[in-house]
């Protein structure tokens, strides 16, 4: 059944010109893209999401309701042109409304190009015109997380109390239809927003109890999902989500193209060495892999540079040098990666290619050896030491360490092919934010040029 809640419409917040501060925005935002991946999980859209369709609770709670109208300025290209809302329209919305909360002002149309890189990058592929073109609401959650936690640490979450951006302003009762509430110790000030105690933030647990449809601090789905009708669909009262169960959400179609890879080949002593040059958007999780699998991942890249072994025992490269940007206006960064704009990596599995984890570096660039038959690497591999080693023996359908070329020390590194390997691949590993299921090249810019050596 549909549940009453008690809170302060985020419209009236902002129409007092109060500004949230980053967490309080991360507080806001995980709420929002926490209720939608609930309700398009139950197959439901709501069409119509903007801040006077969010409500804020003394808890800290953050609460879908239904909406007579959409909100112009925060609506979907495709609704404007009369076209039915889908998923992706709540998606774009939610993300106009969290680009709002950043800059403080609207802007139309909504874009995110003028924000601060890592917003820019987070946001700027939702609000794309393509409908196809934004991650689903799971993916975005995931990756928001992923940031708020690389920029204010694991316990983001207590930064995100909305205390005294409501204060003076009556509270309202609405029906939801899903989102994400904390329960906080203490009491709530008069006037809603101003929670008092200790509370954990949007979407988690405190000392005083658990999420109502929401996330519990480790991960575990607590309470269930408030239930009622939007869009069409019905929102179910199911248990709320876990994190490893958005992790699993899928992706929108892919977009991208082959990219050109010019080569030349140039025979030495040991063997042949030849001579790349590679996009930032070359994607390694698209290695042997047909047109199905890039389209489940979300803003997939081209495809990675394959090279074909020809019994070659060893892979060196002798020479990898130019400049990738992770994102939009990010800052060009090595080739042995960066953490300028985003702390680490550590992306799942996808397509049978191995998982990615460094503790300290994103976009480097990475190989991974194919047999004839289909890879089945389920597992995630530790590269945060690879630099360091002179010899690789990766299996099949794991990802190595190439950066550039070199151990920390300056030696030539050198990468032992796996029996039954044919093809070499060439790429990068990159997700939201470097976070969960791979995917988010689109915005990747520069290029390496490379030698590998076969011997």
């Amino acid at each position: 059944m549909a549940q009453s809640i008690d809170g302060i419409v985020l419209e009236r917040i902002l129409a007092t010109g109060a500004r949230f501060t980053e967490p309080q925005v991360f507080g806001v935002a995980d709420g929002m893209l926490t209720g939608l991946t609930q309700m398009h999980g139950t197959g439901a859209v709501h069409g119509r999401l903007g801040p006077h369709s969010v409500l804020l609770t003394a808890e800290g709670g953050v609460w879908i309701f239904g909406a007579a109208e959409p909100s112009q300025a925060y609506a979907a290209p495709e609704l404007l042109v009369g076209q039915q809302a889908g998923p992706a329209s709540d998606v774009f919305a939610a993300a106009a409304v969290i680009a709002h909360l950043v800059r403080g002002a609207v802007v139309l149309p909504p874009t995110a190009a003028d924000l601060d890189p890592a917003f820019a990058w987070l946001l700027g592929p939702a609000l794309s015109v393509d409908p196809a073109a934004r991650p689903p609401a799971g993916a975005a959650l995931e990756a928001l997380r992923a940031l708020a936690e690389s920029r204010h640490g694991p316990d983001w979450r207590r930064l995100a109390v909305l205390g005294g951006l409501g204060t003076g302003l009556a509270a309202t009762s609405v029906v939801v239809l899903a989102g994400s509430s904390s329960a906080a110790t203490g009491a709530a000030a008069a006037g809603g927003i101003a929670a008092t105690g200790v509370a954990t933030g949007i979407g988690g647990t405190t000392a005083g109890g658990a999420a109502a449809g929401g996330m519990a601090g480790g991960g575990v789905a607590a309470g269930g999902a408030a239930g009622g009708v939007v869009g069409g669909g019905t929102v179910g009262g199911g248990a709320g989500l876990s994190t490893g169960l958005i992790a699993t959400v899928g992706g929108a179609i892919a977009v991208g193209v082959v990219g050109a890879t010019a080569a030349v080949v140039v025979l030495t002593g040991g063997g042949s060495t030849e001579q790349h040059e590679l996009p930032a958007t070359a994607d390694i999780y698209l290695a042997g892999a047909d047109d199905g699998a890039e389209a489940a991942i979300s803003d997939a890249g081209t495809r990675p540079l394959k090279i074909d072994l020809d019994g070659a025992g060893t892979v060196r490269f002798p020479s990898v040098s130019g400049e990738l940007g992770a994102c939009d206006g990010c800052a060009p960064e090595s080739v042995d990666g960066g953490n300028e704009t985003f702390a680490n990596t550590n992306l799942s599995a996808l397509n049978g290619i191995s998982g990615v984890l460094h503790e300290d570096r994103t976009l480097f660039l990475v190989g991974v050896f194919l047999g004839d038959g289909d890879p089945d690497q389920d597992d995630q591999v530790d590269l945060s030491d690879a630099d360091s080693e002179a010899t690789q023996e990766p299996a099949v359908g794991e990802v190595f360490f190439i950066g550039d070329g070199e151990t920390d020390d300056g030696d030539e590194q050198e990468i032992v092919v796996p029996d039954g390997a044919e093809t070499l691949y060439l790429g990068f590993a990159d997700g939201f934010a470097f976070q969960g299921v791979p995917g988010a090249y689109g915005d990747n810019s520069g290029s390496v040029d490379v030698e590998v050596t076969l011997d």
